[in-house]
């Protein structure tokens, strides 16, 4: 896997797209590394066992109106000196919650991205577990 990363969790509610999902994990031959997920984000958020990932990828569907319950659960998920990345529309940039410092952004016509550390964190090793929801 990429960047090093030691385990990723891929959630997904989409059939079609964990389908997909579960392929390029076997093309790949990550299977002992990638779990793949068909869940609702939300719902694993409040019940999954606290991980403290390093990294978590955010990109919920823009219309959905998601982006302030997945910001108010996810830290309870990461570690004391994770990343955050998200992506939404570019017209609405997201609420992070308190103790979050923007490490970079940028956007397109359509879309927004941004990469943020917690304020605790220190810039010494890499991230390894990986979430994305």
């Amino acid at each position: 896997m990429s960047r090093g990363a030691a385990h990723a969790t891929l959630i997904e509610r989409d059939p079609g797209l964990v389908q997909r999902l579960h392929q390029h994990v076997t093309r790949l031959g990550a299977a002992d590394q990638v779990q793949v997920l068909q869940e609702d984000a939300l719902r694993w958020l409040e019940r999954a066992p606290v991980a403290q990932a390093s990294i978590a990828f955010v990109d919920p569907p823009f219309a959905a109106g998601l982006w302030p319950s997945v910001l108010e659960r996810l830290p309870a998920h990461l570690s004391a000196d994770a990343w955050l990345y998200l992506e939404g529309p570019a017209e609405v940039p997201p609420q992070v919650p308190a103790g979050w410092h923007l490490h970079r952004e940028g956007a397109t016509q359509q879309v927004r991205y941004a990469l943020y550390r917690r304020a605790a964190a220190t810039l010494n090793g890499d991230p390894t577990p990986v979430v994305s929801v």
